[in-house]
């Protein structure tokens, strides 16, 4: 990635997320922490108003251009809306390309064609494993962590089944072609495989 196109990353980070603090931007532009710094100090010397408080923030985004993705751009976003991680899961396939039409649709004429033709050359004929069957539960998961709610799980194993209460999920993570659900269980993070995960009560 050329600098031109990290500090135009950089700024659409902040625009997007905000409270970005140097740490968070070296890790999204896979550099180091020092050319973050010298890239801010590089966006400052443009004029651009930006400042720290709690993470970087701009006093006003009039100065920004709209989004205007490249060709390889949409093509990343395709090929990760027909991922199995998105397909894993019939409403998140369903949303998935519900947003892929919407976002085909701002596709520049110049670009179209060339997408159009990279895009019929790869197809996801994604089969559900028999180990990730219980993938319905993301939904409603993802609906907790917005939440920031409790809720219960019915784990089941080889061995035994249990009822855990009080379980603040965190996060989900994809690992390994398997989704587990990171959560705090009395005080202490725990990674709960959803392969395990017979039910879930709010």
């Amino acid at each position: 990635m050329s600098k031109a196109d990290r500090l135009l990353l950089i700024l659409n980070l902040i625009r997007a997320r905000g409270n970005l603090k140097v740490r968070d931007l070296a890790k999204e532009c896979e550099v180091s922490e020092r050319t973050i710094y010298r890239d801010v100090v590089s966006i400052s010397s443009a004029n651009i108003p930006i400042y720290f408080e709690n993470g970087y923030k701009f006093l006003t985004e009039a100065f920004l251009p709209p989004l205007n993705f490249s060709k390889d751009e949409y093509l990343a976003i395709y090929l990760g809306l027909n991922s199995d991680i998105i397909y894993s899961n019939p409403a998140l396939k369903s949303f998935g390309k519900s947003a892929l039409a919407k976002i085909e649709s701002l596709l520049p004429e110049k670009l179209k064609h060339d997408y159009l033709k990279i895009k019929k050359s790869v197809e996801n004929e994604y089969k559900p494993r028999q180990e990730n069957s219980k993938q319905f539960l993301i939904f409603s998961l993802l609906q907790v962590l917005l939440e920031e709610t409790k809720v219960q799980l019915q784990l089941t194993s080889s061995k035994s089944t249990r009822r855990i209460k009080n379980i603040l999920p965190e996060k989900l993570l994809y690992k390994d072609g398997e989704w587990f659900l990171i959560a705090i269980i009395k005080g202490k993070k725990k990674k709960i495989p959803l392969s395990q995960v017979k039910s879930i009560t709010f």
